[in-house]
């Protein structure tokens, strides 16, 4: 929408002492275009040049000056950088800016302005939009794979599609439960809907991120309202007011600090899917932002889930007062017992109509096995249970607690089986429980008990019915009703005899509705709220009435025996613990998390790099010609040998001049200083220097070719080869068209002949011609891999095959991203530096792309095993193998 294109060009002179860059960014509009060229040029100092819209210095002072200059023709904004070093070089820096200007905006042809881009037109837009409905599709889509996962009852269900359910002396509540499921669904299916058309919608309008985060917010309002409507139609839960007084002070705490979560979660949701959308980063790569936007998106979702968190403990910590408003309520309590062994069980949670706002936006959808059973009784009246020793915090929704000391909780529990109009055991197989149902078969109060089985495994359902019958004293093949398709849920004895109520899976509308359909035959159909449930009410009395199939009693299925009766002494019954809340589980999911979050960001470079820091810039790293060991120069002055597994800034050697170009063999370091225009040998065992001789200004580049050290010097058009040993001259041969980059393959010399476009071939010992080479244009660089000289133009972004080898069968020519690219070639192996990864060219002549998390280093080198190194500015060294 506002770029439409850009060029660069770099110039440098023969000497390396003056460079020049000029870079354009062709805007699509003018009023674009200035702030680009105010941006591009921002100078400590400024000076007045003419034609320039500003000017002025970055840094002087040493010898060197580096200065800029931007001006704008037409919606073309064009930057001028110029560094010089010499004597006077501020002065002369001035001049040239000055001059550059006045040559370069000639040639600058003034464009008018485009037509502006719609935000429908914009491919940023399309992924922003692509982004949003990814969102309000993939997150209902996340949960429900999650729910999938956590919810053995959803495969249960869909197993039992495949039976045929029993129907010997059962009570089945399968009709109703389906279509309470099928108006959960289609509540779910259009919520989906309406969530989904919202952004399509706002796609269509053309609006921008936070038009449609307002829409969506809007919407969901909306349908939040409708909901709140359409349940006022139906009686109220009983739904305890647990903040009065000072409680209200700790819900508004915990109501603040779930909002600040949940917008905060929404605005990382916002901003990573910007970063996944755009995929762009000033400060790293781009890949680099997409997967960290990947995480920062995922991360907003968690977040936003878990704003639940404070409101829900704040919650639970009204719910400990709540034992005196139960005690105010004028209708009949309704006693819950249970194990607490079992306090832990949980279920999906469909009916979310007993759950407050925030918790429907926080998307809860698990609740305790307790809740879901005190919801469904709530409707009777107030919901009273026992509260276990050392219980910190009730759960949220569930009954409010009675405490009763060791010695007299027995008589506490007998008291409210007497004066209780319902009661809901959830059976177990403890000995305190065993004592509870005896007292209540004792006060003749089993017709107005639900036992409830909660969802285990089919074995241990079979222990708890057969403690059950053990202890009503009833022949436990009455009971014995679970199979494939088949799920016991409640057993009642409203009118004397055992009644079995079973569905296809036990879920929070079956147990729901079982415990609706007992209760309400106890206290009266008549309270049903529609004609189905009286239906099924009055079809259950008529089963418990005469619950006997013909021809008499249920005899014990073919093949099943009782199992054994086993009561667990008190505090000996095994406390159940969902898989997710096992301790070493979540040390191993985290380390889990973190290693795929940083996977996603970094790519396959994070988990198998290596980096050591250094204290100074990594300005060249070069490998040991005989053996494996790698060295970096630091700063241009300290050579270091590198050790990944025993890192620290040991210098080997100190040089004197500032290090351009270095090869190492065995002891002999050599070296060239293209500034200073020196060269020399250092030993590295003594880190002493062994010879230096003046190769003039300007000297580039050297290569060993046996015993001779060869440079080019293109200020002066020659090239020279000294003495490996001694450092003298032994010949000299002058070249025209600038003898730039250098490389030694198979026994010969190849220079690069920067002004011409050629390659030149040179025997080792007098520097004879023996061959010209057609390169690209500008052949700066060379380098060898196995038989092949590669040549990097300076012009074109090309890296091509030159000589003999040129056809061979890994190609001929690379393209390349960045003008400047690094290259090092080691053996068979080839390193091509391009935009936020290295290609690296294996000996069977594939490619194989490196991905790096921050593609602005200066120095690289591939190892003879196709491993590649690269140096930072700021002093890091990272091995990627």
């Amino acid at each position: 929408m506002t770029v439409v294109g850009a060029w660069q060009r770099t110039w440098e002179s023969a000497d390396a002492k003056t460079s020049v860059m000029v870079r354009g960014l062709e805007m699509r509009r003018s009023d674009f275009a200035r702030p680009r060229a105010n941006e591009s040029c921002s100078p400590s100092k400024s000076f007045s040049t003419p034609g320039a819209d500003r000017a002025g210095f970055f840094d002087s002072g040493g010898g060197r000056t580096s200065a800029c200059a931007a001006f704008l023709e037409g919606r073309t904004a064009v930057a001028v950088f110029v560094r010089i070093s010499q004597a006077e070089a501020e002065s002369a820096t001035k001049r040239l800016v000055t001059e550059i200007v006045r040559v370069q905006r000639p040639r600058i042809t003034p464009l008018p302005d485009l037509s502006a881009l719609s935000w429908r037109e914009s491919t940023t837009r399309t992924a922003l939009n692509a982004e949003a409905m990814s969102t309000a599709l993939g997150l209902p889509l996340a949960l429900g794979a999650y729910i999938l996962l956590l919810d053995p009852a959803c495969w249960r269900r869909l197993r039992s599609v495949f039976t045929r359910p029993r129907t010997d002396g059962v009570f089945r509540v399968d009709r109703l439960v389906r279509l309470r499921l099928a108006r959960s669904t289609a509540a779910v299916a259009v919520r989906f809907c309406v969530y989904a058309w919202t952004i399509r919608v706002t796609e269509q309008l053309s609006l921008g991120v936070w038009a449609t985060i307002a829409i969506a917010l809007g919407t969901l309002a909306c349908v939040l309202t409708i909901e709140w409507l359409l349940r006022r139609r139906h009686p109220g839960r009983w739904r305890p007011s647990v903040f009065r007084g000072w409680g209200r002070v700790l819900a508004l705490l915990g109501l603040a600090v779930t909002v600040a979560l949940a917008v905060f979660g929404m605005l990382m949701v916002v901003f990573g899917s910007n970063l996944q959308a755009m995929g762009t980063s000033p400060e790293s790569s781009d890949y680099v932002a997409t997967g960290f936007g990947n995480v920062v998106r995922v991360t907003g979702v968690a977040v936003f889930l878990l704003a639940l968190l404070p409101f829900t403990v704040m919650r639970r910590l009204g719910m400990r007062a709540l034992r005196q408003q139960a005690e105010q309520d004028q209708r009949q309590p309704i006693l819950m017992l249970r194990s607490f062994a079992d306090d832990r069980r949980v279920l999906r949670a469909r009916r979310l109509d007993r759950a407050s706002v925030v918790e429907r936006l926080c998307m809860r959808r698990f609740e305790r096995f307790e809740e879901v059973a005190a919801s469904a009784l709530a409707v009777n009246g107030p919901v009273q249970t026992l509260s276990q020793v050392g219980e910190r915090l009730p759960p949220p929704l569930g009954a409010a607690r009675r405490s009763f000391s060791m010695d007299d909780w027995k008589e506490g529990v007998s008291e409210l089986i007497d004066r209780s109009q319902l009661i809901c055991v959830t059976v177990g197989r403890s000995e305190s429980l065993r004592w509870e149902i005896a007292e209540i078969r004792r006060a003749d109060a089993l017709g107005r008990t639900i036992f409830l089985l909660p969802p285990t495994t089919r074995r241990e359902q079979r222990l708890r019915l057969a403690a059950l019958a053990h202890i009503l004293g009833i022949d436990w093949s009455a009971l014995d009703r679970s199979s494939p398709g088949t799920e016991v849920l409640a057993v009642t004895l409203t009118f004397g005899t055992p009644v079995v109520i079973v569905g296809r899976s036990p879920e929070d509308i079956a147990y729901e509705t079982a415990v609706e359909i007992a209760a309400l035959a106890v206290t009266g159909a008549e309270r049903a709220r529609s004609a189905d449930v009286r239906r099924t009410v009055d079809a259950y009395v008529a089963h418990a009435r005469e619950p006997l199939p013909p021809g008499g009693p249920l005899t014990a299925r073919a093949g099943r025996t009782a199992p054994p009766v086993e009561i667990h002494k008190p505090g000996a019954a095994p406390v159940y613990r969902p898989w997710w809340r096992w301790k070493r589980l979540w040390p191993l999911l985290a380390t889990g998390v973190m290693t795929a979050a940083f996977a996603t960001v970094f790519g396959d470079s994070f988990s198998d790099s290596q980096t050591v820091p250094y204290g100074s810039p990594v300005t060249s790293i070069v490998q040991d010609q005989v053996s494996d060991t790698t060295y970096a120069v630091l700063g241009g002055r300290a050579l270091v040998r590198l050790d990944f597994d025993d890192p620290g800034e040991r210098a080997v050697v100190e040089f004197d001049d500032p290090v351009d170009d270095l090869v190492v063999r065995d002891t002999a370091a050599y070296y060239i200083s293209t500034l200073s225009g020196q060269v020399g040998r250092v030993d590295l065992r003594t880190g002493r220097r062994v010879w230096r001789q003046s190769a003039g200004g300007g000297a580039r580049a050297l290569t060993l070719a046996g015993d001779r050290v060869v440079i080019t010097s293109p200020a002066a058009g020659r090239v020279d080869s000294l003495s490996a040993t001694e450092g003298r001259l032994v010949a000299r041969r002058p070249l025209a068209g600038a003898p730039y980059g250098i490389t030694v393959n198979g026994g010969h010399v190849f220079v690069g002949l920067a002004a011409s476009d050629r390659v030149v071939e040179l025997d080792t010992e007098g520097l004879r011609t023996l061959a010209i080479h057609e390169a690209p244009r500008n052949p700066l660089e060379l380098t060898s891999r196995g038989g092949q000289v590669w040549a990097r133009s300076g012009v074109d972004h090309v890296l091509q095959v030159i000589g003999p080898r040129a056809d061979s069968h890994v190609g001929r020519k690379l393209l390349l991203s960045d003008q400047s690219a690094q290259l090092s070639g080691s053996g068979h192996w080839l390193a091509v530096q391009g935009m936020e990864r290295v290609t690296v060219i294996t000996p069977g002549g594939n490619l194989r792309r490196l991905s790096l998390p921050d593609s602005s280093f200066i120095s690289m080198v591939v190892q003879r095993d196709g491993a590649v190194i690269v140096g930072f500015r700021e002093g890091r060294v990272t091995r990627y193998p």
